[in-house]
């Protein structure tokens, strides 16, 4: 494989001797609408801001982001993509152990590790379908207490979830997650919810309305995925001010440019997008898994969001040679084999369009039956 994500085009393209423009690339989980209409136009008017500092503070986007998530603006803090937040928590709460709920986004136990927390893998049942259990981080002894071992810890531990979870799809109920916080006061529970803008009732898993309210609940949310903007990089967080307030004082400044920030200013008002994108890629997901479902050489995992896991049943053909042949088609899937928890069977591929959506299931059935 030639990178540990989705998404990295160039490389693929500069490796392989591939135009950009003949590959169609199922590996990233972006919006397959791409970004809202207006947005290029509106970015590059503003262009001149480059010749300031940015905002460290984003401020207004924080101010938009609170009235969206009905929260105040100090429970937000806003980072350069998700990805920064998920390295910047474990830094600043210095947990003796950190539990990940596999197989999930990878960089979860990079994060911790980079911060020195123990890596505890939360392996999940294949034969279950990968259905996360936010009660079993219950059976490895976390503390009910506080108990704050020293050393500067906000938490003794911290456990990591992702829902709808990346790359299985399952999704978990807002009850189980908060629940187990409120079992676990010494526990830092961090949500990954980067898809959680796909999901049509999201009221029913979403548990970014306490997030601000509980002491040891953060919900992370990604605004590249929903609104095509990967690269421009933009995250933010809900948390307790008590949290928020500790990891601002300890992170970087100017992370989030200008761009970046006025972008979000603008994503964030267009309801149409959100409402429409909802609408097409549930629609082109139901498509997708219907007909990946009707070919026998693969086992499809039903989809919530705007990706698909799917597993190889031959033993002998893996993801590595799969992807393989698919770039012959100019096409680009997720090896999903270094996912802890997955074997090199598994693969992941995102929701486009209907045409490309038809051309990846032509080839996957030209390549596999």
């Amino acid at each position: 494989m030639l990178n540990q994500h989705g998404g990295n085009l160039t490389h693929i393209c500069s490796t392989y001797g591939l135009n950009p423009n003949d590959v169609i690339d199922f590996s990233a989980n972006i919006n397959p609408l791409g970004y809202p209409a207006g947005l290029d136009e509106a970015v590059l008017s503003n262009l001149n801001t480059i010749l300031h500092y940015p905002d460290p503070d984003s401020s207004g986007l924080r101010k938009l982001l609170a009235a969206d998530c009905a929260v105040n603006e100090n429970n937000i803090v806003i980072g350069n993509g998700s990805t920064e937040l998920f390295y910047l928590i474990p830094r600043v709460i210095k947990a003796a152990n950190g539990y990940v709920f596999q197989p999930t986004f990878t960089e979860f136990p990079r994060a911790l590790a980079c911060s020195g927390t123990n890596v505890v893998n939360v392996i999940c049942d294949q034969s279950d379908k990968f259905r996360i259990n936010p009660a079993r981080a219950l059976e490895y002894g976390l503390d009910k207490e506080h108990s704050f071992s020293g050393n500067g810890r906000m938490f003794s531990n911290i456990v990591f979830l992702c829902n709808p979870n990346n790359p299985t799809g399952r999704l978990v109920e807002k009850d189980e997650i908060l629940s187990l916080a409120e079992k676990l006061p010494g526990t830092l529970v961090v949500v990954d919810e980067a898809f959680m803008d796909f999901v049509p009732d999201s009221e029913r898993y979403s548990v970014m309305a306490a997030a601000s309210k509980m002491k040891n609940l953060i919900v992370v949310q990604s605004l590249t995925k929903f609104y095509g903007i990967p690269g421009i990089r933009l995250g933010y967080l809900v948390a307790h001010e008590d949290t928020t307030k500790a990891l601002n004082k300890n992170k970087e400044p100017w992370s989030v440019n200008t761009l970046a920030q006025f972008a979000g200013t603008v994503l964030t008002k267009d309801k149409e997008f959100a409402a429409e994108s909802r609408k097409f890629t549930n629609s082109e997901k139901d498509f997708l898994f219907k007909e990946m479902s009707e070919i026998n050489d693969i086992e499809v995992f039903e989809p919530s969001v705007n990706f698909i896991l799917a597993r190889i049943k031959d033993g002998d053909l893996t993801a590595s040679t799969l992807y393989d042949r698919l770039l012959k088609h100019g096409i680009v899937i997720r090896n999903c084999s270094n996912f802890t928890g997955l074997s090199e069977q598994y693969f992941r591929v995102a929701v486009r369009t209907r045409k490309e959506n038809v051309k990846l299931i032509e080839a996957l059935r030209k390549e596999l039956n």
